[in-house]
């Protein structure tokens, strides 16, 4: 099975060189996963790159819910949602 959330909890480690979710301390941490306040990819410097970071950063919070119905459903609904607009 495809596992969106793994590559994306991956993703945003390897581009930010941050932890997924944030905190002192354990429970915090734990609190902050439970509540999906994983790290944005918003204040990123776009340097070029063709995908519109909001849209990349909606499509990783979708990615990441803790509510896997919420998550995209294939790779290529995050294809489509990478896709240059316009």
């Amino acid at each position: 099975e495809e596992d969106v959330y793994a590559f994306f909890a991956l993703a945003v480690e390897a581009l930010t060189s941050k932890p997924l979710f944030a905190g002192a301390e354990t429970p915090e941490t734990l609190l902050a996963a439970k509540e999906g306040r994983a790290y944005r990819l918003i204040g990123l410097t776009a340097g070029g790159c063709p995908v519109d970071l909001r849209r990349l950063d909606d499509l990783t919070r979708r990615a990441l819910s803790m509510e896997p119905s919420d998550r995209p459903s294939s790779w290529d609904e995050i294809l489509r949602a990478l896709q240059p607009k316009g």
